[in-house]
Formats: C-alpha cells, structure tokens, sequence
C-alpha cells in the first residue's frame, strides 16, 4: 500500500504519516532529528529514504519518545547504516530499547512470554541509547527541543515540542483512532489523565499524535479525555452488575465500547490495560477487589472478604 509523502508541519519539521507516524526535524549544516523509528526496517527505510533524498539531510540524531516496540524498532536497522547517530529517549524507556524482552514479560504477568508476544509489534530489536532524557528544554544535534512528560500511555514518555508544533507521541490518541479503539494502550491511567491536561495546555498551534491526524492540542486532550471517561464508567458499569474476575470483565468491556479481538497479543493489550485501569479505579476507591473461591474478584462495591 502506497503511503503519504512526508507533510510539512512547520518550518524544518515534517511527518511522515502510517499507522505509526514518524517525525524529521531539520538540524544545522544539512543534518537532521528523525524522531520515532516506526515498527520495523520498513518504516526505518522510509525516514532514511525521505531525510537524504526528498529533503537533502543527512541524519546525526534519533529520539525515541518512549519504548514501545512500534516506536522504536526501526533503530536496529538505521544504526547498522548510520554507525554516528546519537540515540535519545527517556531515562526509564531507555532501560526497554536495550533489552525489548522487557515489554512482552510485562504484558505477560512477568513470565516467559507467549510466542505471538515475541514478534515485532510488541518485541524490537535491541537497540543502544546513548543519551538519556528528562521533561525540559535540551539541545539536540544542535536543535533546542522541549520534551514534556506524557507518561501513562507507557510508563516513560516524552512528547517533544518544536516551534509551535507539539510531537505528542501516544500521549494523545488521533480522533479517528478513538472512534475505532475508544480502549487505548495505557500502563497507568492516572497518570496519562494528567498528561492529558499537561499537553492540552501545551502553547503549541498543532499536536501530532505517535497515531493518526493532527489537529489542536486542546481538541485531542478533550477526545482524550472523554475516551477515557467513558471506558472508567463502562467498567464500573459492568461491575455494579456482579463480581467479575478480569477475563470475565474484558469481553464484557469490549462488549460495551463496541470492540473485538480475535487474536492473542490484542487480547492480551486490552487484558493488561483493562488491569491498569482497575488498579487506577481502586487506588481512587471506585472499585474494590478481593479473593473468594480461588478467584481475584473485583467489584464496584466493597466486599465483606
């Protein structure tokens, strides 16, 4: 399938939109910032393709936003082409883009993980990270960057503003997106609530989420927002009916946000996220677990256990 020609977002930035969308921010003297690598080589071709043929730049730095193996598994491949590039991603992210088995043992319970959980959606190729990053404003292969907290969606992530555009990263979630998927990926809902609020008062005229369309800041923290309201109160919803265990409430989630899965590493995304969102909706005494006949029960009222 063909896809889009690189779209100008601002002066010395451009997107490259797919399913995953990738970034180049122009550096000084004909370089360039490629941020976010994409799933795999083929993604890593096309930003290596589009930075030295379409727009005459020759890549010195790699930001990986956070270590989601769709973010950053085309680095393997563009690190063995480019041997000088620097890799930057956030302190924590960085610890998972060296070793990646780290993101399939955390979706399954911290085991050995299941071999569909070990392919490139949710398993990179390793990769080195030579500079670790924090929220604030950084110099980057000659570039000043604003890179501000957006963790939630995973545990570290760092969306970057240039100008006045925002790279929201998967702090934000395209329209489209949440009209298709209203459960998105989240490792702690609490925290990617806050984020929300951070980057939708973000100064900047336009935000780009890591999936889907552009549009305002404010407008994609308010879809955000509401998505995820509206998945807190489905699962209360379900709960206030009886006790569920996890597997019996995740078919019931998707059943009321009017989504299906029909393959192992989907099933288990919404399992683990359906999970953040309980652990989020007890720690606000929303909703209450307890073990009763061998079974992790959790309720929307207290349970005498």
């Amino acid at each position: 399938m063909a896809l889009p020609e690189p779209a100008s977002l601002t002066e010395g930035l451009w997107y490259l939109p797919a399913p995953v969308n990738t970034f180049i921010i122009e550096g000084p003297e004909g370089t360039s910032i490629l941020v976010d690598t994409g799933q795999d080589k083929t993604y890593a071709r096309r930003l290596l393709r589009t930075s030295r043929d379409v727009l005459n730049l020759e890549p010195a730095a790699i930001i990986n936003t956070h270590a989601h193996s769709d973010h950053f598994g085309g680095n393997s491949w563009l690190l063995r082409r480019l041997p000088d590039v620097r890799v930057y991603a956030p302190a924590g992210a960085a610890t998972v883009i060296r070793e990646p088995v780290l993101q399939p043992l955390g979706l399954w319970h911290g085991a050995t993980p299941l071999p569909e959980l070990l392919k490139k959606w949710t398993h990179g190729k390793p990769s080195r990270v030579d500079t670790e990053l924090g929220p604030g404003t950084l110099e980057v292969a000659g570039v000043p960057l604003t890179f501000i907290d957006a963790a939630g969606h995973a545990r570290q992530q760092l969306a970057v503003q240039y100008r006045d555009v925002l790279i929201a990263a998967d702090g934000f979630a395209g329209l489209e997106l949440l009209e298709k998927y209203p459960l998105t990926f989240s490792h702690d809902p609490g925290l990617m609530l806050q984020s929300f609020e951070r980057l939708g008062q973000s100064s900047a005229r336009l935000a780009v989420p890591g999936h889907g369309s552009p549009g305002s800041p404010a407008e994609l923290a308010a879809a955000n927002r509401d998505a995820a309201e509206r998945v807190a109160a489905a699962i209360i919803s379900a709960l206030e009916e009886r006790p569920l265990t996890l597997d019996k409430l995740v078919p019931a989630l998707l059943g009321q946000l009017g989504m299906s899965v029909t393959d192992v590493v989907r099933y288990q995304l919404n399992a683990s996220t359906t999970a953040a969102w309980l652990g989020w909706l007890r720690s606000t005494e929303q909703v209450w677990c307890g073990v009763q006949d061998d079974r992790l029960l959790w309720s929307a009222r207290q349970l005498p256990y």
